[in-house]
């Protein structure tokens, strides 16, 4: 996407620690009232399905963060904004890296599949 799409709402900022050769990841959330520690393992059951993946989250308080974020790792930081199209509830990230925006479909079903991806244009 060139720009964000309109209507967007909910701005969390989200700072990822990925740590290299692991399948961890050290996550900071944080939105107007509150911010969110997180240590977080995600497994792909099937290297060639993207799709199905099993994910443990630890929540930390603060200072367990601030212990465990001077590890080495690869950095990144994004917006996270919530959108609705047709009724179809969207997160949209924008990377801190580059100008690049992405999406991703969150489905309201029994088990919430996810579907992302890149878009040159918005829904109607």
């Amino acid at each position: 996407m060139e720009e964000l799409p309109p209507g967007i709402t909910d701005e969390r900022v989200i700072v990822d620690h990925y740590w290299t050769g692991t399948s961890l990841r050290l996550r900071m959330i944080q939105n107007r009232s509150e911010v969110v520690y997180k240590l977080c393992q995600k497994v792909r059951l099937d290297e060639d399905n993207p799709e199905l993946v099993k994910i443990t989250n630890i929540y930390l308080s603060e200072s367990e963060f601030q212990v465990l974020s001077v590890t080495r790792a690869s950095i990144i930081s994004k917006s996270r904004w919530t959108a609705v199209s047709n009724g179809v509830p969207y997160a949209v990230d924008e990377s801190r890296v580059d100008t690049r925006v992405s999406c991703s479909l969150r489905l309201s079903c029994a088990r919430r599949p996810r579907v992302s991806g890149r878009s040159r244009r918005w829904p109607k």
